[in-house]
């Protein structure tokens, strides 16, 4: 499982952001640049997952390593720009 700090770290390497607000609400969504998009999806925007603490106590839902493995795994994929913007 990936540590919050390998999650920060690939972060930075791939010059993304995340979105504090979501993060600060347990969604986890990373930011592309303007004008580019992930490998992964295609999109501006990556929703790693949703951590409910209250769910992750019996068992449902990810658990943050798993959060922070998609982050790690997204990033790793890489960004590009995207079609048509200059």
């Amino acid at each position: 499982m990936a540590t919050k700090q390998q999650a920060l770290k690939a972060i930075e390497i791939a010059g993304v952001t995340l979105d504090q607000d979501s993060a600060e609400g347990g969604w986890y969504t990373i930011d592309a640049p303007a004008g580019y998009v992930f490998a992964a999806n295609n999109e501006p925007s990556y929703h790693a997952g949703v951590y409910d603490r209250f769910d992750a106590q019996y068992g449902f839902g990810p658990k943050m390593g798993e959060i922070y493995n998609d982050i790690v795994m997204t990033c790793q994929m890489g960004i590009f720009r995207a079609e048509g913007s200059e």
